[in-house]
């Protein structure tokens, strides 16, 4: 599968992988001091605060990566079973019902977010925005979609072509 998909959706999702690398390690940074300012009777107020908000970017946006990488367990022992075509079709299936579950959460999570900047609902502490860490969590998800649609694309092109879709995802 060649042109734009291919090409642009691995690096945004390699991008969003690195934010969530750093927000990472900011998070393990914050931990490990946390652990040595208590330790010295100083502890850090904030760390709960700010590490449930660093959760958010790391886990929202490294989920793309992954489903481009295919790092997600998978458990085949009914499909191996099943002839190429057979395989093929559920394979499209499952992947046309992940992209709808996404899309219905990051509808959800739309909502979810104006409401939030409607009402002003902060963190109790810092005060920071709650707002748009839900948009940072659909955004991630919204690279996922993207993921799957490429998925999507090479599972079609795989049955058109007739061809393994093994040897299309490498």
């Amino acid at each position: 599968m060649t042109g734009f998909l291919p090409r642009i959706i691995p690096a945004i999702a390699r991008v969003t992988a690195a934010i969530a690398g750093v927000a990472l390690i900011s998070a393990v940074i914050l931990l490990v001091s946390g652990i040595v300012f208590r330790l010295f009777g100083n502890p850090i107020a904030v760390t709960y605060e700010v590490m449930g908000l660093l959760a958010v970017v790391v886990l929202g946006l490294s989920f793309g990566d992954g489903q481009v990488a295919k790092a997600h367990v998978a458990i085949d022992l009914f499909t191996a079973r099943l002839n190429k075509p057979a395989q093929l079709i559920l394979e499209a299936v499952i992947t046309l019902l992940s992209i709808a579950t996404f899309i219905v959460v990051m509808y959800a999570l739309w909502g979810y977010g104006v409401g939030q900047t409607k009402t002003g609902t902060t963190t109790e502490l810092l005060k920071v925005p709650t707002w748009p860490w839900v948009f940072v969590l659909m955004f991630g998800f919204g690279v996922v979609v993207l993921a799957l649609i490429q998925d999507f694309l090479k599972i079609i092109q795989a049955w058109i072509t007739k061809t393994p879709l093994e040897d299309e995802q490498k």
